[in-house]
């Protein structure tokens, strides 16, 4: 192999590795389920991923502990994924998302394990 082809192999790999950065989000001890709905935009913050709910009475920052086994990573580009326990990505920051669970506080949204999908 000539040595151009060497240094493009290296920072290939380098460059592919760069998306997976662990990120820590909060997940949930046990996969109780509260049969709600919060539709909005997941963002990045300090804690991980929030959602901007979108409500009757405008939006507001909802921290999110998500599902039990569910992880997430740095893309490449600076954003984040969510992961199913399976390793699927189901969703990423700056989607637009509905999450099924319910508050686990006045400021947090708790996960269900199959509950992220696509707005209608």
């Amino acid at each position: 192999m000539n040595r151009r082809a060497t240094v493009a192999l290296v920072l290939g790999l380098a460059v592919a590795g760069c998306g997976d950065e662990r990120v820590d989000i909060a997940t949930a001890d046990s996969d109780i389920c509260m049969l709600n709905w919060v539709v909005g935009e997941l963002v990045a913050s300090p804690a991980g991923v929030a959602i901007v709910a979108e409500e009757q009475n405008g939006k507001r920052e909802l921290s999110i502990t998500w599902a039990p086994g569910m992880t997430a990573t740095r893309t490449r580009l600076g954003g984040i994924d969510i992961h199913a326990p399976d390793g699927r990505v189901v969703a990423s920051t700056g989607q637009r998302i509905k999450l099924m669970g319910g508050y686990g506080d006045e400021n947090a949204w708790t996960t269900c394990s199959d509950g992220v999908y696509p707005p209608e």
